[in-house]
């Protein structure tokens, strides 16, 4: 990684190894996708994120369309996929911390045919002015972020008054942080302290020291390792022995889930959405939805 005066430049590709940076394609590639909807059931989570900006919408859009900043955007396919499920009721911005991602973006807009702004920016102040957007989207909003709380308060301050946050985090039950939590404790008697272990509580917790008041969690489960194998790449490091038997478990039903038609595969994610709006607002075991309101 290349940094020019405080500014990731982005991750290198090294031709040697092999390594390249995955660019995931947009799930609606086209502005007039028909039956839309069907599509999101085929990813529970969103189903779940885009009715929160489906609900925003209703309320409060009237003429000026809804400014809508994905958060960590990456290549881009988020900013496409919002700017062409809700079409012109909508103004998406996307940003990122990496340039090459930001770079990437940008050439999937002209790609696509949609009129966003990308933008590349820091952790710990964000570019726009106070109450700029009123949704800010982000899937994983804190994995990978070192100074969350700084990170999180950012979010707040650019929102409107009414504005909301709807997030998607990998977490995992305080029950499964025995592991990440007795490493803490050694490092603890080393004088180093670095908090790992992400938890539902931990994320609450954050949205509301930077004032965010009404906060609704959805939770997913671990079975749903059958529907979306690609989620539980983690689960290898929890089973450590077991890593192997996990490793091919998900490769199996990776294979399992491309044999699959789309109607097939839209019933089976019908099981962890009914999980999602029921059991997942009490009980989670690897990931959750947060749609955090400022007032």
């Amino acid at each position: 990684m290349k940094i020019d005066n405080n500014t990731i430049r982005g991750w290198g590709i090294s031709q040697d190894t092999g390594v390249k940076i995955t660019d995931t394609p947009p799930l609606f590639s086209r502005a007039n996708e028909r039956a839309k909807w069907l599509h999101l059931l085929l990813d529970p989570e969103r189903w779940i994120m885009f009715s929160a900006v489906e609900e925003y919408i209703q309320k409060y859009y009237k003429k000026k369309p809804i400014r809508i900043l994905v958060l960590g955007c990456g290549t881009g396919a988020q900013v496409v996929d919002l700017a062409h499920y809700f079409g012109k009721r909508v103004d998406v911005d996307g940003a990122d911390t990496v340039l090459m991602h930001v770079q990437m973006a940008k050439e999937k807009m002209c790609k696509y045919g949609v009129d966003a702004q990308i933008h590349c920016i820091g952790e710990e102040k964000f570019p726009w002015k106070k109450g700029t957007f009123d949704i800010v989207y982000a899937y994983d909003m804190v994995t990978g972020i070192e100074k969350k709380e700084a990170w999180v308060a950012q979010i707040h301050r650019v929102l409107k008054a009414t504005g909301i946050c709807i997030t998607f985090s990998m977490v995992q039950p305080s029950a499964l942080c025995v592991r990440e939590r007795t490493l803490q404790a050694i490092k603890q008697d080393e004088g180093v302290l670095e908090d790992t272990c992400i938890t539902a509580a931990s994320v609450l917790q954050t949205l509301r020291a930077a004032g965010f008041v009404t906060i609704k969690r959805y939770g997913r489960i671990v079975s749903w390792i059958t529907w979306f194998p690609e989620s539980y790449q983690w689960l290898c490091d929890a089973t450590q022995g077991q890593a192997k038997k996990m490793q091919h478990l998900q490769h199996t039903c990776a294979l399992k889930k491309e044999k699959r038609s789309l109607f097939v595969r839209q019933i089976c994610a019908l099981a962890p959405l009914l999980w999602f709006y029921t059991l997942g607002r009490i009980w989670y075991s690897d990931g959750a939805v947060f749609v955090a309101k400022k007032q």
